[in-house]
């Protein structure tokens, strides 16, 4: 099963990254270390790694998981993937495209579009 979905996602997990990133290196470098961090978050999401995943997130972090009936915090962020696999679903394989990606102070945003198989989950919003 395909699925396209267009994610925008503020990765506020790397604020303090992002920060150091900002006064040590060019805006180029930064935008790509964050297109690494990424590029993780699905490897990890594919490898089944929820104590890696995990790590990507800052402490403080809140956000609205687009599969989440209400905002969570780092402590369950990885319920969509443990929902997921709980029922024998993993993702088998995905493709991201990097549409933006723009650091601003301490914050960094990045826009992809991703094509994935296999989770079977579908945006709540």
């Amino acid at each position: 099963m395909l699925k396209t979905i267009a994610l925008f996602f503020a990765l506020t997990s790397i604020a303090t990254l992002a920060t150091d990133l900002a006064h040590t290196a060019s805006p180029a470098r930064t935008e790509g270390e964050i297109w690494n961090l990424e590029k993780s978050y699905w490897d990890y999401v594919k490898a089944n790694d929820l104590q890696k995943y995990r790590a990507l997130w800052h402490e403080d972090f809140v956000g609205w998981p687009f599969v989440s009936a209400a905002p969570v915090q780092k402590d369950h962020i990885t319920d969509w993937i443990t929902n997921n696999t709980s029922k024998g679903l993993k993702l088998q394989s995905y493709s991201i495209e990097q549409l933006a990606v723009r650091v601003t102070g301490d914050i960094a945003t990045i826009i992809i579009e991703s094509k994935r198989t296999g989770l079977g989950a579908t945006p709540a919003r």
